[in-house]
């Protein structure tokens, strides 16, 4: 494979249609108009600096939709953002429009219209008159042409003094007397210049180069109806230079020339979804050698063209997984929280685009991540890739995981710092437990175990319980007894030869021996779930099963009549260990950073917020340990919160700096 070519295609898909505009712009205090539109870029900056660290051929695109549009205005529905943006801000001076279309005429020494420019057109107007003249440069002669001479300009301007001096007179001769006079001539040369402007408006408001101006506003949008995939880093230069004239211009007056405002006045229309996801489709399929692709969509799902369904059913049948954002001002609504199957009080919006979504195993990294700050995991072991949120905050951590989940240097992060090795015991058996000799009582075993090997600790949990555990990597010991036929069916399922030992038991299978006396149990750890089964780890060998594992329906497949299946949670927490165990424990956790940074060396490109002094930065530049750092800004010296630092590695690139 090629070194350019892209291992990874994202797009990234926002509805600004009418029904959108409460939730882009809630009003709230602390959340002024246009603000969210702001900071729903940001996180789209942020995503592609994250993808360009770990992908450098990675390929983006961000599209909108819901544009106004109408035979007057022949404005396309949907559009291609970065390239609206690329040429609305080519420049790095952050001059106004108006500076930049003056300059552009003195090129063409036409600096006499200087001042219609700043009178007849916006800071945004001009801006967009230039960029499509700099983007057409054919079209640049017949404006140029379209502008009068500067000998008609200055017989229009003396054409009107003329006027002026003209009323003046009249005036000044209906009053008689010196002050009758000098009170005319005040009053006449106040209305001749008033009639001279208006005279001279009514030229300039009737120019053919004005007309131009005015056409160019209602067609320019129309060079970017294609999605175009761009290398990330473009993505990133593009979105960057829109962020700092932003910054650099933003204000709140009427004609400030600000990028978002200019994007905002096509803003609101209808909410053609259908037609936006043909769209991404065809950016995709211009890419068709990646190995990889991931399509974001920011909408509230009231899509106006049509059912979505099929459009993203044409999508997922083409291997791109689709995570889809219910965007909304309504902070009653289920917050940060991700779903297997759809809420019965969802409106029809909501519910289109939890279809639209992609499912994933709820065990995927980092939605174990999402659990541990505060993000509601269903137990069912799938997920979909969709979410309701109602701030930016959240929106930045749930876009943030679709893009960790590929990201491995992070995954050994997620062990290193307090959790159990979970996929090495899983992978390598390490926790494979042997069948209990002499039948000895789990609770007693486990007891003992915990006493020898303080500070382990375990309780008795049910399913929802054993499946949440498992959702959040830890082991699961789960024990059950059959009875001789069962033990028989149980052993022919799975067994080397069988051709189904990779397919789940069911609870069918296993009914008829349910009332037989236990003939006796058994241990093994639960390691995954789906919606339909539970899978376990045995003891036995990777012959044995699918490589030394085995899925079954539900917890009444192991069981009979006097011994039902049992899970215990098995966990320890690091409050517990000893200022000896603790030590220890650190010196391991270093080592073993040091191990897996040898193997990801992006891992202390990460950022890390230093607690003391609130700002952020590169891992690698904080000395110490994980355990005891210096701040390399501050010098305050900290401990680290396990949980932040994972939130960190996660979300990854200061995504938090984000007001939601």
């Amino acid at each position: 494979m090629s070194d350019s070519t892209p291992q990874v295609v994202v797009g990234c898909l926002l509805d600004v249609s009418g029904s959108m505009r409460s939730a882009l712009e809630p009003g709230h205090s602390n959340e002024p108009a246009s603000d969210r539109l702001r900071a729903v870029l940001r996180v789209a900056l942020k995503l592609a600096k994250a993808e360009r660290q770990q992908n450098p051929n990675a390929y983006m695109f961000v599209g909108v939709f819901g544009l106004q549009t109408s035979e007057e205005h022949p404005n396309p529905s949907a559009a291609d953002l970065c390239g609206i943006a690329d040429t609305l801000n080519d420049s790095e001076s952050h001059s106004s429009g108006h500076d930049l279309l003056i300059t552009r005429a003195n090129e063409h020494n036409l600096s006499y219209i200087s001042k219609y420019i700043r009178s007849k057109l916006t800071c945004q107007e001009a801006r967009i008159v230039d960029a499509h003249l700099r983007r057409h440069p054919h079209k640049v002669r017949e404006f140029v042409d379209a502008i009068p001479p500067e000998a008609e300009a200055d017989m229009l301007q003396r054409s009107s003094q003329s006027v002026g001096k003209t009323v003046a007179k009249a005036v000044g001769g209906f009053l008689l007397g010196p002050i009758g006079s000098a009170l005319g001539e005040l009053v006449g040369n106040f209305s001749g210049r008033a009639s001279g402007s208006a005279i001279e408006d009514f030229k300039a408001d009737n120019s053919e180069a004005l007309a131009m101006a005015r056409r160019i506003q209602k067609e320019w949008l129309v060079d970017f109806t294609d999605f175009v995939p761009r290398r990330v880093s473009e993505v990133v230069d593009i979105l960057q230079r829109l962020q700092a004239h932003q910054d650099h211009h933003g204000g709140s007056g009427e004609d400030d020339d600000n990028l978002f405002d200019a994007i905002r006045a096509y803003m609101y229309g209808l909410t053609p979804m259908c037609h936006a996801l043909e769209k991404a489709l065809g950016a995709f399929r211009s890419k068709q050698e990646a190995q990889r692709r991931v399509l974001v969509l920011i909408s509230d799902g009231n899509s106006t063209d049509g059912d979505p369904s099929t459009a993203a059913s044409d999508l997922r049948s083409k291997g791109i997984s689709i995570a889809t954002v219910n965007l909304t001002d309504d902070r009653s609504s289920t917050q940060r929280a991700l779903h297997y199957k759809a809420d019965l009080l969802w409106d029809e919006g909501t519910r289109n685009l939890f279809q639209m979504s992609t499912p994933v195993p709820g065990s995927t990294h980092p939605i174990p991540v999402l659990a541990s700050v505060g993000w509601t995991i269903p137990s069912a072991g799938e997920i979909a890739l969709f979410a309701t949120v109602c701030t930016v905050t959240a929106l930045e951590e749930f876009c943030s995981m679709l893009l960790s989940a590929r990201f491995g240097s992070a995954d050994a992060l997620l062990d290193i710092v307090g959790r159990i090795h979970f996929d090495d015991y899983i992978n390598n058996e390490h926790l494979a437990i042997r069948k209990i000799k002499d039948g000895q009582p789990t609770r007693e075993v486990l007891t003992d175990a915990c006493n020898w090997y303080r500070p382990l600790q375990f309780q008795a949990v049910d399913e929802e319980g054993a499946r949440q555990a498992v959702l959040r990597r830890r082991p699961v010991l789960a024990t059950f007894g059959l009875s001789k036929p069962g033990w028989k069916e149980f052993s022919k399922h799975f067994k080397k030869n069988s051709k189904m030992r990779d397919t789940v038991l069911k609870e069918a299978q296993m009914a008829s021996h349910y009332n037989y006396e236990c003939d006796g149990g058994h241990a093994v750890v639960l390691v995954s779930c789906s919606p339909s089964s539970l899978t376990f780890l045995n003891s036995w060998g990777s012959s044995w099963g699918n490589n030394g594992t085995f899925a079954i329906e539900s917890p009444a497949v192991l069981g009979n009549k006097s011994v039902s299946l049992s899970f215990y949670d098995v966990y320890w927490v690091e409050s517990d260990l000893t200022e000896a165990e603790r030590q220890a424990y650190d010196t391991n956790v270093d080592e073993e950073i040091r191990r897996r940074a040898e193997e990801h060396e992006g891992i202390f490109e990460l950022e890390y917020r230093c607690p003391g002094c609130g700002d952020t930065s590169r891992l690698a530049d904080f000395r110490g340990s994980v355990r005891r750092a210096v701040c390399p800004k501050c010098q305050q010296c900290f401990e680290p919160d396990a949980g932040n630092l994972v939130k960190a590695l996660y979300l990854r690139a200061g995504l938090n700096d984000v007001v939601g």
